[in-house]
């Protein structure tokens, strides 16, 4: 069976929801999107449409590095969940933060653009800290779990 038959063929009565985090600790993760748009609502008169480019990253886990919970880990839900890390570009200090998780990646930097050294993160790993919050869900109201990811660094 392929796996879109696989898939589309899961009962969806016991289905259980995915996980959305993974445990907190020193993770490798390999990076699976990375793109930086200009942000089209651009208005410097509104808070929440103020910065002039939003910069995305998508990674999954690979495996665990160090300070983590080994049982939480054992259970392996952690695999193929997706974390999300966004920047919005509004000051050069800004840039830089952007411009640091790309340079963690290994990509260099000389002569390039953020928009060009991105691209280049793309199958790259890297060691990051991840953390969990909580934050409100928009769609639910309920208060839910979510991955900070912070500290990237070179493998």
């Amino acid at each position: 069976m392929s796996n879109y038959e696989t898939l589309m063929n899961t009962d969806l009565g016991t289905m259980e929801q995915p996980k959305d985090t993974i445990p907190s600790g020193e993770w490798i993760l390999r990076c699976n999107a990375a793109r930086e748009n200009e942000n089209e609502e651009y208005d410097e008169n509104d808070p929440r449409n103020d910065a002039l480019s939003i910069v995305k990253f998508t990674h999954v886990p690979v495996e665990p590095h160090s300070n983590f919970d080994s049982d939480k880990v054992a259970e392996g839900d952690w695999r193929g969940v997706p974390l999300f890390t966004t920047r919005y570009i509004k000051t050069q200090r800004d840039l830089y933060s952007a411009r640091e998780i790309v340079a963690a990646h290994g990509v260099s930097l000389e002569g390039r653009t953020l928009t060009d050294a991105i691209d280049l993160t793309k199958n790259r790993t890297v060691l990051v800290t991840v953390g969990l919050k909580t934050r409100r869900d928009t769609r639910s109201g309920r208060m839910v779990p979510v991955n900070v990811l912070s500290n990237f660094r070179s493998v």
